[in-house]
């Protein structure tokens, strides 16, 4: 979910990358950054 709502970002310079998302899989939900608030809430 948190990697969902990076990929929604307003930015394009805040999204992640393919890349970034796909190292983001692997990783503890403890060590992904927080995203800000959506554009739309």
């Amino acid at each position: 979910m948190i990697i969902g709502l990076l990929c929604i970002q307003e930015d394009p310079p805040d999204r992640p990358t393919m890349m970034d998302v796909v190292l983001m899989l692997g990783m503890d939900i403890e060590s992904l950054p927080d995203p800000k608030e959506p554009a739309f809430v």
